[in-house]
């Protein structure tokens, strides 16, 4: 449930930044058209100080200022950054994810614990209503009582550059924020979370689809004792040494291989030193193999694929074999 809504809400966001970019077409024409005239002034023949007072005019003074801010609302969104539209459809589902957060146990498979610091300190602040939180607390550095050190509260480490813009007001991400924005904070540690329950970084105690998958691994005793069995029944070295020197021997094999059969592939060229792989042409049907399908279609008689699934899975019930050896769910 709670993957389903962030991935329903990035949809959406998604949706809003294209329909956002149609809207500002006009804009981002006009900031092109700006950088056109500005470069073709500066080029101009004359003194230094008339160039000078024609770009003051240009780009001078207050209009200058909003030029600047509309290429900072430019850049915002480059890189197809839709991030600041999370919040608007995940708004209304923020007490239902704030309490799935608060009664799972999330744990990270990681030496990186940020984004479990990150859930605490979200759900320590829920109930928060201001734009902006504190993220430093001060406190008195040794004995001195006019000397005080900022601490802060929470990692923010693990912050995506793409969020960092919309969560931080300091654009650098080496400087450590004062505040952070509340909304898009939570929305930023909802979008992790899925993530990372999803690649397998963040795991939930207790849970069978997103378990810790360290506790399914064999232990070094384990490794240990069958390492020899597995490689035998592999075809494979048991020292590093020689499997190096057999991965090596097939690589350079199948380049001797490569290198041979090249003047003969047709579908592979060189160009300016650059490989460029061709589609290859479709090889045509002889009419006798057309004339067997024919025959073999004028033969079959016709049969619904699930009716044939459901009557051989109830005769032979060949799902059960469906699934990795180690009888674990894929991740």
């Amino acid at each position: 449930m709670f993957i389903k809504r962030i991935a329903k809400a990035e949809n959406k966001a998604e949706r809003a930044l294209y329909v956002l970019k149609e809207k500002r077409e006009k804009q981002t024409d006009k900031l092109i058209t700006t950088l056109r005239d500005t470069i073709t002034t500066y080029q101009l023949e004359g003194s230094s100080e008339t160039r000078l007072q024609l770009l003051e005019t240009l780009i001078g003074g207050n209009r200058g200022q909003q030029i600047l801010e509309n290429c900072e609302e430019h850049l915002s969104y480059t890189g197809n950054n839709y991030y600041s539209f999370m919040w608007k459809y995940l708004k209304s589902n923020r007490s239902e994810l704030i309490k799935m957060l608060e009664s799972l146990k999330f744990k990270s498979t990681t030496q990186n614990k940020g984004l479990e610091q990150a859930i605490s300190f979200l759900l320590k602040n829920k109930h928060k209503k201001s734009e902006w939180i504190s993220t430093i607390y001060t406190r008195k550095n040794g004995m001195n009582k006019n000397e005080w050190e900022s601490v802060p509260l929470v990692d923010l480490t693990w912050v995506p550059e793409g969020w960092w813009r919309w969560i931080s007001s300091n654009r650098r991400k080496n400087v450590y924020p004062n505040k952070i924005n509340r909304r898009h904070f939570e929305s930023c540690v909802f979008y992790q979370v899925r993530n990372e329950l999803k690649s397998g970084d963040l795991c939930i105690e207790g849970s069978e689809q997103y378990a810790d998958y360290r506790e399914q691994l064999i232990s070094w005793d384990e490794y240990r004792q069958n390492l020899h069995t597995f490689c035998e029944q592999a075809v494979l070295p048991t020292t590093a040494g020689e499997f190096k020197k057999q991965v090596y021997d097939k690589l350079e094999a199948l380049a001797k291989k490569v290198d041979t059969s090249f003047p003969k592939n047709k579908a592979v060229t060189i160009r300016n030193g650059e490989p460029f792989i061709t589609k290859l042409k479709k090889k045509k049907i002889s009419p006798l193999l057309k004339a067997i399908r024919k025959r073999i279609e004028e033969k079959m008689v016709p049969i619904n694929v699930l009716d044939l699934l459901s009557d051989t899975e109830y005769w032979l019930n060949w799902t059960r074999f469906f699934g990795p050896i180690s009888g674990y769910d894929a991740k």
